[in-house]
């Protein structure tokens, strides 16, 4: 049984990626590039549960979670709700006429949560119209009023986060708040004293809008004049992407995994855990000011799975980035694997890693591509514990392959990575 399991007798599985949490909705690329990996959320399915989803899924990529997990073909209702721009899942649902439909299927199931990807007043409505918890909170429970709603929202942005790590004591790189009008003014007078600036749009995630500026560029054509709050802070350098993932329960806040990101020019684009090349004492720091976080959290009644970012300089030294209150692009992944594994999350002993590419023409299909694995023995298998897993669906128009590796250990792992590399080459 994994985190997501206990407690309820079904879930309602809402991949809520247009939330107004993570990331402005107006930013419709973003939001979509984020719903195309909707499918991954199958991984946590049971016979009985419901997934809500923004894209359809394929046959061939429901068969083959099935057959891994042993969840028969057609046990779990797959509810396609597509987004758009502007709009939140939740309000989408309403907006589509679907909320009907949906609560047809929630009566017939006595006990069913609401399990989202992003905690939003959107989405605590429909659960509240739909007449069942979220998940992981009580039956009846207003989470407006217990501040867990207010937290997320405020947490998910870069000014929020920067305030309660300061108080934390977390060593956050030297910045600077300021204002659309302001945001090019406050580049140049910070360009005097560092060589390199990292510019963040107060709400996203993942990398995304995120722009670096050098001493010595032309500011006005790196950074555009926008409106709401930006954060204007140093670039300590690549050094090592890091990342501790918790969770807040109701006697507190635990570490579940760690791992470094795979990053290019700010944006998210892989995970490995456990972290390598990461010293025990750098672990250690980063798990604590998590762990501090965590206690903020459930103070202000927040339960659930959030992260904390960090990047080691070269020098050694542990800078904290930011933080996401919500499921974020491990978290199902790391369900997947110890499911897959048969071990109850927080407990996995062996190495993992996500990341996708772009396949030509030729390995373009999701069936091509889990044939070439099988035939080759690099696939997933329970037996011998390791394999490469597709954990998202591939339903084509240049959709990537995002892949999964499970091994023992990293040399493994990477081992397995780079040949699946040159079978697909």
């Amino acid at each position: 049984m994994i985190l997501e399991h206990r407690d309820c007798a079904s879930l309602v599985i809402f991949a809520n990626f247009a939330s107004e949490v993570a990331v402005d909705l107006r930013e419709a690329e973003v939001v979509w590039e984020w719903s195309a990996r909707a499918s991954r959320e199958l991984w946590l399915a049971r016979p009985g549960d419901i997934l809500v989803t923004p894209v359809p899924l394929t046959d061939s990529f429901t068969h083959y979670v099935g057959s891994l997990l042993g969840v028969p073909h057609g046990s779990v209702h797959v509810l396609t709700v597509p987004v758009t721009p502007g709009t939140s899942m939740a309000d989408e649902v309403r907006k589509a006429g679907v909320l009907p439909l949906l609560r047809d299927l929630v009566l017939r199931r006595p006990g069913i949560g609401l399990l989202p990807l992003a905690l939003d007043a959107s989405t605590t409505s429909l659960a509240s119209d739909l007449g069942i918890p979220v998940v992981p909170y009580a039956p009846g429970m207003d989470l407006t009023a217990s501040g867990a709603v207010g937290s997320a929202a405020v947490l998910n942005t870069k000014t929020g986060f920067r305030s309660d790590a300061e108080r934390i004591g977390m060593r956050l790189p030297r910045a600077r708040v300021c204002t659309g009008t302001e945001l090019q003014r406050t580049v140049r007078d910070l360009l005097d004293s560092h060589p390199r600036l990292v510019v963040k749009p107060d709400r996203s995630a993942g990398g995304k809008g995120l722009r670096f500026v050098s001493r010595g560029d032309p500011v006005t054509t790196q950074v555009s004049e926008r409106s709401g709050l930006w954060v204007v802070e140093e670039d300590v350098g690549p050094g090592i992407s890091v990342s501790a993932q918790l969770t807040v329960e109701e006697q507190g806040p635990r570490t579940l995994f760690a791992g470094t990101m795979r990053v290019r020019e700010g944006a998210f684009t892989g995970y490995v855990s456990p972290p390598p090349g990461v010293g025990h004492d750098v672990l250690k720091e980063l798990q604590a000011w998590g762990l501090g976080l965590g206690r903020r959290l459930r103070a202000s009644g927040y339960l659930g799975p959030f992260d904390v970012d960090a990047v080691l300089a070269h020098d050694g030294t542990l800078y904290a980035t930011e933080c996401n209150v919500r499921r974020t692009a491990t978290t199902t992944p790391y369900a997947m694997v110890s499911r897959l594994e048969g071990q109850d999350s927080g407990h996995f002993a062996g190495a993992w890693l996500i990341d996708h590419r772009h396949c030509s023409t030729d390995h373009g299909d999701f069936e091509k591509v889990r044939r070439i694995l099988r035939s080759t023995r690099l696939a997933y298998d329970p037996d011998r514990g390791e394999g490469i897993v597709l954990y998202s669906d591939m339903p084509g128009g240049g959709t990537p392959l995002c892949y999964a590796v499970i091994a023992p250990e990293h040399e493994r792992l990477f081992a397995l990575e780079a040949d699946l590399a040159d079978v697909l080459s």
